[in-house]
Formats: C-alpha cells, structure tokens, sequence
C-alpha cells in the first residue's frame, strides 16, 4: 500500500502516517509520532501536509486528534487531479513542445 500512495505523491513517511491513521484512527497525535518514532519537527509538517492536501481531518479535543479521509475519496481525488494535468498537458502540448525548441536552441 505505501508504494501506492507513493505513486499518488506521498513521501514514504507521510505514507506511513497516513496509513497508520487511516487503520487506528481518530488517533491522538502524540501516539503516532511515539508509534512511528519521528523527529516531532518533521511529524507536525507532514500532518499539516496531509491535512493541507484534504488527506486528514485534525480536531482538539482538548489534544490533536487525526482522522483519514476515506481512502476511496483520496484516490477518486488523485485520479481526477492526475486525469486534469493529462488533459491540460494534452491541449497545451505543442505550446510546451514550442517553448521547449526555444529555450533549447537558445541555449545553442
């Protein structure tokens, strides 16, 4: 599974708390940081990654609790996000091609 969410962007660290969010969840914060044994610096910026990214939900009560997003919901949202930039690069393909012939025999 980490190699999956690998593939849709994840860091293998914020793979792992992901995943262990999403299989003990709600889960306090202070227990997966102990559980995976991460610096607490690079704990809080890969939820508030995570969070950012619409793939946790916190809430205080009165701690930090975490909460997964539904996995099905976080892949449905990556195939949408992965099927807009392949789109996107399609229609802009020959402006891109174009800049890149450019920039390169400007560089000659």
């Amino acid at each position: 599974m980490l190699k999956v969410l690998a593939a849709l962007g994840l860091s293998k660290s914020d793979a792992e708390v992901y995943t262990l969010i999403a299989t003990k969840g709600p889960i306090e914060a202070r227990e997966i940081a102990a559980t995976l044994c991460i610096e607490r610096k690079r704990f809080y910026t890969t939820i508030k990654k995570l969070a950012k990214s619409g793939l946790i939900r916190i809430t205080f009560n009165p701690s930090a609790y975490l909460t997964a997003v539904d996995f099905e919901e976080v892949l449905d949202s990556c195939l949408r996000l992965k099927k807009e930039v392949a789109r996107d690069l399609e229609q802009n393909r020959i402006k891109i091609l174009s800049d890149w012939q450019s920039m390169v025999t400007n560089h000659l």
